[in-house]
């Protein structure tokens, strides 16, 4: 049996987290993935003067696409361009952008996805609810609670007055056996 996907995100405008399951949450995963994996891989790099703590100065390898710092500090010379510090910020707020636009598109999704699960349901309940005023249901009903002889075969014990189905697959045409008397 195939296990269901399920992940977790939350929605960036609001402080909500969102469970996703099925086709949906595998979905988003995959595009998370994406994301992670397109990170930046420093395709160029430039040495560069950085200021350290205690005033010093390092020259370092930075990455001209992300700022980030690539590699370790290298013999001081001279001539050398600044650090960017421009560089990360705008690199960061970019990835969180794109990250953000996923997940607002699976929000999207989330709410389109449960408001047909909604709409379905209405119309599920409404054909049961119709279904249940039947003759069909009624003499099934009748031929269950006689077949309980009146007690509840859930604890044996109670007055039998419901009866339940134990699965919805084949409501219209269920057979006796998966109909329980109930208290």
């Amino acid at each position: 049996m195939r296990k269901i996907a399920r992940a977790l995100m939350d929605d960036p405008d609001n402080d909500e987290r969102i469970e996703l399951v099925g086709d949906l949450a595998e979905q988003y995963l995959d595009a998370m993935k994406r994301h992670r994996e397109r990170a930046c891989s420093h395709p160029k790099t430039d040495l560069r003067e950085k200021a350290i703590a205690g005033g010093g100065i390092q020259c370092k390898p930075q990455c001209l696409f992300c700022g980030f710092s690539v590699g370790n500090p290298v013999k001081k010379q001279s001539g050398l361009p600044k650090w960017d510090d421009a560089l990360l910020p705008r690199y960061e707020a970019s990835r969180t952008a794109e990250r953000e636009a996923i997940q607002r598109k699976f929000v999207q999704l989330h709410k389109a996805e449960t408001e047909q699960l909604k709409k379905k349901s209405k119309c599920w309940q409404a054909e049961y609810a119709a279904y249940r005023r039947t003759p069909i249901w009624q003499n099934k009903r009748a031929r269950v609670l006689k077949r309980a002889d009146g007690i509840c075969e859930g604890c044996l014990d109670a007055h039998a007055t419901v009866v339940h189905h134990t699965t919805y697959s084949h409501m219209g045409d269920e057979l006796l056996y998966q109909l329980v008397a109930l208290c």
